[in-house]
Order: structure tokens, then sequence, then C-alpha cells
């Protein structure tokens, strides 16, 4: 398969050597091997001439799948170049030498910036600021990058020049001590840093540097006005930890460009990627490691181990394991660095003295004939000879395979084509938008009608959908007034039962308090007021009702204890597996992310459903006059999203709870049971549109029984709506007014009603 991939895909058309893989040998001196530090120039240079002659063929990648169909073709660029090397410093000196060929490279992954020369500019920077007397901190700034004189301009600048320099230095520091590091770093910009670095080669990469440097030294701790002596105490402990090998995680070298350029970075971190060319100067390097390192290893029975040193048959085998671990990574990491290319992969050897324990020498000299199995060093070093001969003979077994021999420098760069100049236009938008879709809400689909007040909710003459016809009132006294007792109807201890909560503040925060409370108390705890106590405290209570925390916990425990009416008992006796908190959702509004497909949502439509769906004794029957309202003259698509306080599951069905912690009496009025009648809590579910919450909110409870409930039936799982009203919950021995408890609107929909809303949320049209 690796060779018919190779023959489907080839090296491109135009490339300058046929072989999709290809080797190129560095020859050895007298000696029989090369010095690893000449060898490491030499390749490097070569790779650079190799990059070089590749980026100038006019080589063309032709992209072809499985089959051979060819789906894609393109030049050759450098962002098609990857070099995967050994270690992040052989990458510095390979980036280097494709730069100085012309060729833009830039190194992924390239370890800590405080280890980097622009720590060391910053450090000089900070180290003359702080002692501007100081001769040899001035000239180290003036040759570093923020002056970037050379050898002869120090050696030859007189007096004038030097005063230059030190009025530089003194406007610096008043830069750093009135605006901080950040006003710093713009006057060292405002100087010609950055015209002057990118005229340099590499100067983009130390730019990077610069600036990165600097950010991490906004974040020091240090007084205002900014002190160098303190900045130089913090910078100099932070290059301290980075020398220790405890780099903060911030100071992660950043890549400098994501332009056009040749990818260097090590084989490890390589894993799992591909390119199309790669690059691999560093396959005839074995691993070193010194004598005396204590050996690392995996034992059988205790894992990742580290051996203790010192001498005998212990020790040995522990080291013999370690070298056999280390020599089994370096296969694994031979065979990441050959499968990483698409199309071609260019290898150097230069025989180094360890050659003998090199994995690409091992594996091409070192492999048993009939097991496979490499061997973990070779019985003498392979010269260059050794390992070309090998490859012709897989060569000639049928292998696409070519060997070169490096050359002498020829110093050719690359020049990267420079674009003509393009005729610039205004884009235009030659398509609709779509100006229904969105992600919407209850809250926003009501909120203009809301927004624009009582006045905008029922007129003065204006008929309600019960027929009565709304008078002006003076605002200040629009408060219903109790009736005269009544047996009949208002029982006298409706209109004296003063409700726990009545004097706990209001409002949207209060609201959310008591929420986060709720949801993280078990209501059957033995000690419910205790466990509450701990929840206010945790979510702040404190601080949002001072003086009313008691007040408030022992309300809500009263709240519990009351029962939510038709059948169902209180939340008191509702077990941890019985509820679902926060229940959130989103649900697709008329085709969701297919726009155009259905016609939006209209709140006309759900209230055609209301219109329809509900018996004329049904408490929100009237309703659908209200979704009428021209405000409320909404048409969406998209999608819905809400959260559902709490899904109780009670006898089998399953019940919406929401919490309300509405305050329905007057300001300043002692707040009883009969503000919260089920005749008040009507007209307080119309006045807030909680009915269509309460519609929307039972059709993703459907939508989500739907999905998770065996069997499901609506008439037989959904349980209605529970809208708890908080403050007028008065106990086990709740007020009850025409067979309802006070303080709890329950409504159970039909079934039919909930699928109908269902099929317009999802269709736009019943």
């Amino acid at each position: 398969p690796g060779a018919e991939r190779a023959r489907l895909l080839g090296a491109g058309v135009g490339a300058p050597a046929g072989a999709p893989f290809t080797v190129r040998l560095v020859a050895s001196d007298g000696r029989g091997y090369i010095d690893k530090a000449s060898a490491r120039a030499t390749v490097a240079a070569d790779l650079a001439a190799e990059a070089v002659h590749l980026l100038r063929a006019g080589a063309v990648l032709v992209e072809r799948d499985d089959h051979g169909a060819e789906h894609d073709r393109r030049g050759l660029a450098p962002g098609d170049l990857a070099v995967l090397v050994r270690t992040r410093t052989y990458a510095e000196q390979v980036r280097a030498a494709l730069q100085a060929a012309g060729v833009p490279a830039v190194v992924h992954g390239a370890g800590g910036v405080l280890g980097t020369e622009a720590s060391r500019a910053w450090l000089d920077l900070l180290r003359v600021l702080e002692a501007p007397s100081r001769t040899g901190y001035v000239r180290a700034v003036a040759a570093g990058p923020f002056l970037g004189w050379d050898a002869r301009r120090i050696a030859t600048a007189d007096d004038e020049a030097w005063e230059a320099v030190d009025e530089r230095i003194y406007d610096w520091a008043t830069a750093l001590r009135l605006r901080g590091v950040a006003g710093l770093q713009r006057g060292v910009e405002a100087d010609g840093l950055t015209a002057r670095l990118l005229a340099l080669d590499g100067g983009e990469r130390q730019l990077t540097d610069l600036g990165h440097v600097a950010e991490l030294l906004q974040v020091c701790p240090t007084t205002t006005p900014t002190s160098p002596a303190a900045l130089l105490a913090w910078f100099t402990e932070q290059l301290a930890e980075a020398a220790a090998g405890t780099d903060p995680g911030d100071g992660r070298r950043r890549l400098e460009s994501d332009a056009d350029a040749v990818t260097v970075q090590t084989i490890h971190g390589a894993k799992g990627l591909e390119f199309p060319v790669v690059l691999l100067p560093s396959l005839w390097e074995a691993p070193w490691a010194p004598d005396d390192e204590l050996p690392v290893y995996h034992d059988p029975d205790r894992g990742r181990s580290i051996g203790v040193g010192g001498v005998g048959a212990v020790h040995g085998d522990q080291l013999e394991r370690a070298k056999q671990e280390r020599d089994e990574e370096e296969l694994r990491l031979l065979y990441v660095a050959l499968t990483r290319a698409r199309h071609r992969v260019v290898v150097w050897w230069a025989t180094g003295g360890d050659a003998a324990s090199s994995a690409f020498a091992r594996v091409l000299l070192g492999r048993d004939p009939h097991t496979g199995a490499v061997t973990r060093l070779l019985s003498q070093r392979p010269t260059e000879q050794d390992i070309g001969g090998a490859l012709d003979d897989l060569a000639a077994a049928g292998g696409a395979i070519g060997v070169e021999m490096v050359g002498d420098a020829t110093g050719d760069r690359y020049a990267a084509p420079v674009p003509g100049p393009a005729e610039l236009a205004v884009a235009r938008v030659d398509r609709g938008f779509d100006r229904c879709w969105g992600r919407t809400s209850y809250s926003a689909l009501t909120a203009a009608a809301h927004d624009a007040g009582p006045a905008a909710i029922a007129e003065p003459g204006a008929i309600t959908a019960d027929g009565v016809e709304v008078v002006e009132v003076d605002e200040r006294a629009k408060v219903d007034e109790p009736p005269a007792p009544d047996a009949g109807r208002t029982p006298v201890d409706v209109l004296s039962t003063v409700v726990p909560l009545g004097d706990v503040p209001g409002g949207a925060r209060v609201g959310t308090l008591v929420h986060e409370m709720l949801e993280h108390v078990d209501f059957t705890a033995a000690d419910l007021a205790g466990d509450l106590a701990v929840a206010a405290r945790d979510a702040g209570a404190h601080r949002l009702v001072p003086g009313h925390v008691d007040a408030l916990v022992a309300g809500l425990v009263v709240a519990l204890a009351t029962p939510l009416g038709a059948g169902a008992g209180p939340l008191r006796g509702l077990a941890r597996a019985d509820r679902l908190d926060e229940l959130t959702f989103e649900l697709p509004l008329a085709g969701g992310d297919s726009p155009g497909a259905v016609p939006p949502v209209t709140m006309d439509a759900i209230a055609g459903v209301f219109a329809a769906g509900l018996p004329v004794d049904d408490p929100l029957a009237h309703y659908h006059a209200r979704l009428r309202d021209p405000l409320l003259a909404v048409e969406v698509r998209g999608f819905l999203t809400g959260s559902i306080d709490l899904v109780a599951r009670v006898g089998g069905r399953y019940v919406v709870v929401d919490y309300k912690t509405n305050h329905l009496g007057a300001r300043g009025e002692p707040l009883t049971a009969w503000h919260y009648r089920p005749e008040a809590l009507v007209a307080a579910m119309h006045d807030a549109d909680y009915p269509l919450q309460a519609a929307l909110y039972t059709v993703a409870l459907h939508r989500y029984l739907r999905w998770r409930q065996p069997g499901y039936d609506p008439e037989r799982h959904l349980g209605g709506i529970a809208y708890a009203f908080l403050r007028g919950m008065t106990g086990p021995d709740a007020a009850v007014v025409d067979g309802h408890p006070c303080g709890v609107f329950a409504w159970h929909p039909p079934a039919a009603f909930v699928t109908a809303l269902s099929d317009v949320l999802d269709r736009g049209a019943p």
C-alpha cells in the first residue's frame, strides 16, 4: 500500500528529482566518519539549498484519491515543506540556514521565550533603566535590538552620540514610570525598532519574542508608578525559573508569522500531522545519554520507575531496560518521521561517531531476514556507502527510492514571487438576509410588549379578553381592595394570613438567589432549614438581602411544604431521583438551520393553538386575545432556548414547576394570602405573559420525554404546569379558595394542545 500510494501521488509534476523517497549522503572524512557539529552545519546548508531547488524548479503538486483520480493541482510553495528535527536547538539552526537562503521558515513549539535573546535584551534594558550610569549596561543596550549598533559604531561613537543615547534612555525611563511597560514598549518602537528588525534575516522572529516578553512584563505585580528595580527583580526571578525548567505556560514561545513559510518542528511534535513534502535532516543521529544518568524505565509491577544509581546487578538491569526502551522509542520516532509526507520525503545521512546505534541505519542494515526484528546496535559503524548500497537494493526490489550525494554549496537563494497589483473593488452582497432567523427565548418574544410599559398592555377604553373595559386609574391607588369577608367566596383566613416572605426584598437578583438555593438543596433533607441556610450563604444571600436571610430561609421551608394542587403534594416530599433541575433546552424553530424551508413561526399561529386547543372553562381560555396584541406580532425561525426551573416526577407523570418571587401587593401594604388567590394569580399570569412561557416549556418537556421516556404518551406522562408564587405559599394548611391553594397556579393543558403547539414550532403552521 505504501508503494502504491507513492506511485499515485508521486513527487509532483516538474520536480527536480522523480523519486518520492530520496536520501542525500554526506561524504565522511579520512577517519571514516564526520564530526557531529560539522555534519549538522553541512546538512543544514544542504537542506536550505534543496528547499531552494524544490521551490525554484516549478514543481506542481498533484493530489489524487486512492483510485488515482486527480482532484487538485497547484504549485509548490514554502508552506508545503516541513522540516522535522530531533531537537529544538537544531530547529533554530535549520531555520537560520533556510532564512539565510531566502526561504521563509518558522519554528513550531520552540520552547520558552524566556530562554531567548529577546529576554536577555529586555534584561539589559531593565538594568540600564535601573542604573543608567553603568557604562557596561549602556553599551549592552546599544549593541542589542533596541538600538541596533554594530561593533564599529560602538567603538567609534563620540561623546555627542553617547549623550544622545543617554537622552533616549532617560525618555524610556520616563515612559516606564508614567505609562508602565506598555508605554515603554511604544517608546522603543517609536525609535524605529520594527523597521530595523524586519530588514534583517530572522528579524520577524526577534520582534515577536520582544513583544511577547513585554507582555509578560506587563503582568508583573509591581507598584504604581512602575519601578525599574521591582521589574528587574521580578524578571530575574522569572528567568531563573525558566532556566530551572519551570517556565510558566504563558511563556511558551509564539509563532512569529502565519505567512506562507516552511514549518520547522520536532519529530515528536509532528505526531498525527501530514505535510506535502517532508525534509528529515537528523535521522542519522542517535540518542545520547550520559553514563552517569539515572535510568528511567517501566517496571512490569510498578510502572514508570527511576533507578537510584550505584553498581551491581540491579543497577545494570535497570540501565539495560532504560536503553532498550530508548531504542524502541527511537524506532517509533523513525516511523513517525517517515510517514508524515503525502508526496515526497528527503532524508540526510552523515556518518557520525555513533552511527551504529542510529535507528535509520539499524532498520536498513540490522533487520533479521527471517523475523524482521531490528538489532539494537550494529556490529560496526555504517558508512555512507553502506547506507547507499542498502537503499539501492531496496530500489531494485521495486521501491521508488533515489540516492544522491551532497555536493558543494551553490549559494542559490530563493526569491518569493511578487504578486502583481490587483484591482480592488467593493464586495457586493448578492443574497438577501433572513431577518426572521435568530436564537430567541420567551423573554425575547415578549420583550417589546413589556418594554412599552403598562399603558401599551391595557389602554383606557380597551376591552380585555375577559370582556372588561379598562378604565384609567390613579397609579398611586391602583391596588385591589380586599373585599368584605364572604364565607362563600373569600374565607376570613385568606384575608388575615400574612405570608412568611412578605418582608423579604424583591427584584431580579433576589429571584436568581432563590432559584440557586432551591436548585442545590435536597427537599427531603431532615434539616431542610439548615441546608437552605448553607445554600443561602454560598449564594451570597447576606449581601443581597441583609437582615432578611433567616426570614428567607423560613419562608422557603413553608413554601416547599405547600401542596401544589391538582392532586400533587408539596415539593417537600420530592426526592432527588424524581427531580430534574434547570433543564436547559434549545429547540429548532421552523426548520432551525434550514431557513426558507418552511414558513416562520408567528405569534398569530401560536394564538390559534390557544384559541382552538383550550376548553372554554380553562383559566387561560381567553389568553389567545393577548397574543394577538400588535406588540407581540413577531415572525421567527432558528432556535428557541430556555431553562425549566424544575421537572418533577409525581406518580409517573412529569410536571413543569416554575419558581416565581413576584410581589403582587401594593408597595408598603402587608402581603397576605389574599394577594395570591387563584383570581389574582390568573391576572398575574396574563400580565407577565407567563401562559406563553408555560406552553413553550411544556413543549420542551414533551420533546425531551419523547426522546428519553420509553413508551412515551403525552396523555399519560404529561402532568401539567405548576407556577409556584413562593411569597404566597403558606404551608401544609394553605389557605384554599374555590378548591385551589393560594400561591400556586396549576394548569394542565390537553395533550392535543401540546402536540399541536409543538407542530407549529416545528413547521411554522398547524
